[in-house]
């Protein structure tokens, strides 16, 4: 118990400050986009995400000490949204 596990390299304010910039850049063209246009995108994702699901639940695991099978429902409440997102048009 208490043992460090890994580090975390923690970002710069000019690495947030980037990354609010290129979301904020991307938006407008995001917000136009025809909602049949972002299913396909979401659907790409989808298909990324369904075979990485247990990596993406270890990952959950150590960098915020869940649980594994706590973790592996989080990621699959994430599928949930995702295959909602990908319904909408």
């Amino acid at each position: 118990m208490g043992a460090v596990t890994g580090q975390v390299s923690l970002a710069t304010r000019a690495t947030v400050d980037q990354s609010v910039a290129a979301a904020q850049a991307a938006f407008p063209a995001w917000s136009n986009m025809p909602p049949i246009r972002c299913a396909r995108l979401m659907n790409a994702f989808l298909a990324l995400v369904r075979p990485n699901k247990d990596k993406l639940a270890e990952a959950i695991t150590r960098e915020h000490g869940k649980v594994f099978t706590d973790a592996q429902g989080e990621v699959e409440r994430g599928i949930d949204i995702i295959e909602f997102a990908c319904g909408i048009p």
